[in-house]
């Protein structure tokens, strides 16, 4: 489910770390997606930076910034289309009262790190605005691809994998030396793995890369309260940019290499060296 909030629910989360609005935040980040536009982003910044509030907590206009900047990166952005005329007269914003949330279940903990108690000031280096979940899978052993028959490329006993909710990889393997190709999620892990075996262009650009036992191997799921599928998406592009990032080429769009940009930096100073890597892969 899609939620957008008003823009004194975030503020009210970034100066109350155990308020019904945080939890509210908890909820909607953990088992559903946050929908927010710059209007809201700018809206929420701007409160942090009230006089009464300034009073209050201290927030930095760089502290501001970055957590209006991690709510973007956590939110989907949407551009506004304002068909009836805006009414310019509106109060000044102020903090909501409390929120009637008593009932509600915890999710998966948001973590804005910017409170601060009434009268105590801290280095702006201490106030980092984090955004964070944390999430659990159980890896199954590898799976060998076998070679199939009929129109089918390689074929595999279904049984040995769970009807349960995970990611999978598939991968191509040199002795103990593994290669991904593919990255996938899936609600029923066996029901996705058969699809993906009889999606023959996928198993084709497999049977045509380099040299090596094709194999499967599986993580399950374990949700915390609130966890949804929305998460297992993040996992899943976490280990595709993580695979990417190690300079694998992985088959994720439809069945093609995922286009990859590198930088090489030229170091010569070794405090610099230990601080900007050689080289790195990224999308574009």
């Amino acid at each position: 489910m899609r939620f957008t909030l008003d823009s004194n629910i975030p503020v009210r989360a970034a100066t109350s770390p155990r308020g019904p609005a945080l939890r509210l935040l908890d909820i909607i980040l953990g088992a559903h997606t946050l929908v927010l536009s710059r209007f809201i982003l700018e809206e929420v910044e701007r409160v942090l930076l009230y006089p009464r509030i300034q009073a209050r907590y201290r927030i930095t206009t760089a502290e501001a910034a970055r957590f209006a900047e991690n709510l973007a990166d956590a939110a989907d952005l949407v551009e506004p289309v304002i068909d009836r005329p805006v009414i310019l007269s509106d109060p000044p914003a102020t903090l909501p009262g409390p929120i009637a949330m008593d009932n509600c279940e915890r999710g998966p903990r948001f973590t804005p790190r910017l409170h601060r108690a009434s009268h105590q000031h801290l280095h702006d280096s201490d106030c980092v605005i984090i955004l964070s979940m944390e999430f659990t899978l159980e890896w199954g052993r590898p799976l060998t691809l076998q070679p199939a028959t009929g129109n089918a490329i390689y074929s595999l006993d279904l049984h040995e994998i769970p009807n349960t909710a995970g990611v999978y990889v598939f991968f191509r393997r040199f002795g103990d030396t593994p290669s991904p190709l593919y990255v996938g999620m899936a609600v029923d892990l066996q029901k996705r793995i058969k699809q993906q075996l009889e999606f023959v262009k996928l198993m084709k650009y497999m049977e045509n890369d380099l040299n090596g036992t094709r194999c499967v191997v599986y993580g399950e799921f374990k949700p915390k309260q609130g966890q949804g599928e929305d998460c297992l998406r993040r996992i899943e592009r976490a280990l595709i940019h993580y695979y990417l990032a190690q300079g694998h080429e992985l088959l994720n769009i439809q069945g093609r290499r995922i286009r990859t940009h590198s930088l090489t930096s030229e170091r010569t100073d070794s405090v610099v060296k230990k601080m900007i890597p050689a080289k790195m892969i990224f999308e574009p």
